[in-house]
């Protein structure tokens, strides 16, 4: 594979969000062409878990195996900035509203209200603060400690919250609990339930 293929799927394979968690990987080697890949290194349990000795970091793995470097550092990366924004928009050229696709679905009925905060070691239903999403029935969703950007990116079926940039920080920081009624398959047909909303 090419080296940029390798190092956009490296956060995807096994083990690798241990050691890198959400950090954008970039290609900084400047190589070209395809590659053979052979890289090996230790399944980490987590901080609490004693290494073994023959233990292998995915940062040594690189150094060792492949001859690169996997360090921390800043790069470029193209992102979408909304400088401005009017609150009334122009109209729509005649005949846009046929051709764009259809809106996101949207809720018949949500009811949004601050998360009530679990703590760390408690477990909980926001397996200590992070967000869960499920489904109770066929049409009602219920989403525990989500952030607004979570809440955006899952409703625009985005791979992450990482994709929604700009914002206060308390999009970041502040979570939300979502209990929502989805419309009827009778009001939305042709809708199925994928784990998006």
């Amino acid at each position: 594979m090419t080296m940029e293929a390798f190092v956009n799927g490296l956060r995807g394979m096994l083990g690798a969000q241990v050691y890198i968690a959400n950090t954008q990987v970039v290609d900084q080697t400047g190589l070209t062409g395809k590659w053979d890949f052979d890289i090996k290194w230790t399944y980490r349990q987590g901080p609490q878990a004693a290494p073994p000795a023959n233990f292998v970091t995915i940062f040594d793995s690189f150094e060792k195996d492949l001859g690169l470097k996997l360090e921390l550092g800043k790069a470029p990366f193209p992102v979408i900035v909304v400088d401005s924004a009017n609150q009334t928009p122009s109209p729509d050229l005649p005949g846009v509203t046929e051709k764009l696709a259809p809106a996101p679905l949207q809720f018949e009925v949500a009811d949004l209200k601050p998360a009530i905060p679990v703590s760390n070691t408690g477990g909980g239903p926001m397996m200590g603060g992070r967000g869960g999403l499920s489904f109770q029935a066929m049409n009602r969703v219920k989403m525990q400690g989500q952030t607004v950007k979570s809440l955006i990116a899952a409703a625009w079926n985005l791979n992450s919250a990482e994709s929604v940039v700009g914002g206060p920080k308390s999009a970041d920081t502040v979570r939300y609990d979502v209990d929502g009624l989805l419309p009827t398959p009778e009001a939305a047909p042709g809708f199925q339930m994928n784990g998006g909303i």
